[in-house]
């Protein structure tokens, strides 16, 4: 018998990996998400070990991934009403894209209010976020800075000519 998303007979590494492939996360970018090493995931995935408690219901909290299913594969993996997560990961990149906005417009000369510094870090933050593959993944991000950065100093440039 099956759920329609993968075979009851899986075992729980199993039922993980590939709700985690259906999401487009790595083994890395989930366990970033969850405060857990891409090692302890890999355990996980290959069979090694068992998930903690712990991490279960860091999976709901976070995903909406319910523990029955990754343990048992009973039930829907996700429950329907779980809202979208917001990870920490969501909120650094955010500060992130902040820092990054104000050292830009020290760059240029230009000081910024309290406003414009959430409007264009949002920005940012946008930008970085459609351009990765892994919203998750710190080198993704660290890779994309610099484009990024480039791109607002185009825009500011662009400004000043105006």
């Amino acid at each position: 018998m099956s759920t329609g998303f993968i075979k009851m007979s899986a075992n729980p590494g199993q039922r993980l990996a590939l709700w985690r492939k259906n999401k487009g996360l790595s083994q890395r970018a989930l366990g970033s998400a969850m405060d857990v090493s891409q090692g302890y995931i890999g355990d996980i995935e290959g069979g090694r070990c068992e998930p903690s408690r712990n991490f279960l219901i860091r999976l709901q909290e976070r995903f909406g991934l319910r523990a029955d299913y990754i343990l048992y594969g009973a039930g829907d993996p996700v429950a329907p009403e779980t809202p979208p997560p917001r990870t920490r990961a969501d909120d650094m990149v955010l500060m992130i894209s902040g820092v990054e906005v104000g050292k830009v417009y020290a760059e240029f000369g230009l000081n910024l209010s309290k406003d414009a510094l959430w409007k264009e870090g949002t920005w940012f933050c946008n930008e970085l976020v459609a351009r990765m593959k892994y919203p998750d993944d710190g080198d993704e991000l660290e890779a994309l800075l610099p484009e990024v950065r480039e791109l607002l100093r185009t825009r500011l440039h662009n400004r000043k000519r105006s």
